[in-house]
């Protein structure tokens, strides 16, 4: 089976003619959305690309002809499932009120750490920022509001231009999630370590 890109990972065939689909944490909608489309074992259109953060980082198993559509409903389904648990689990005196506002704070933390035992540090420092007023002054901000055009090579330029996801110019979360979080990052969103 050839791989169908670093956003889903490679599907394996199993005896049971399944597909094993592996999103990996930390990658865009977009992402996913462009790796099923070039995903020959399945049918069916995907016309529009989810919201960020939507969709649930993991595995999951398609026949061959699976729907795309059915796909990305259960992905939606389970990150749906994963932000109400780790919601009603939030510590008090957070600096965001609502699910969405923490899984745009797990998003930042998903693309600033690769490792499991930073989260809770990572998402303190930024609480920290937001509660003293502070810009949160984060690179993957910026990537992504930059696009899918980003070359891999972040100026000077990148971070003084204002947008929307420009945390070194306008101070609080960006308007969307940036990235598909998994659970561990939204677990440090909503129960940061010690601030």
């Amino acid at each position: 089976i050839d791989r169908m890109s670093a956003a889903i990972g490679e599907a394996v065939k199993d005896p049971a003619l399944n597909f094993q689909i592996t999103v990996a944490e930390g990658v865009t909608s977009w992402q996913i959305v462009d790796a099923l489309r070039k995903a020959d074992f399945l049918s069916g259109d995907l016309a529009e690309v989810p919201d960020e953060g939507t969709l649930a980082p993991g595995s999951y198993e398609a026949r061959p002809g699976a729907d795309r559509l059915a796909l990305i409903e259960e992905m939606q389904r389970r990150q749906a499932e994963v932000l109400a648990a780790a919601w009603e689990t939030k510590a008090e005196g957070l600096p965001y009120d609502t699910p969405e506002e923490a899984l745009i704070m797990a998003s930042i933390v998903e693309k600033e750490t690769g490792i499991a035992e930073e989260r809770g540090m990572v998402a303190s420092v930024f609480v920290n920022r937001l509660e003293q007023g502070m810009r949160l002054q984060t690179d993957p901000t910026v990537i992504y509001g930059l696009g899918p055009g980003f070359d891999g090579n972040l100026r000077r330029s990148d971070l003084e231009r204002d947008g929307p996801y420009n945390t070194y110019t306008r101070a609080g979360l960006p308007p969307t999630p940036i990235a598909l979080p998994g659970a561990g990052s939204l677990q440090a969103a909503v129960r940061p370590d010690e601030r």
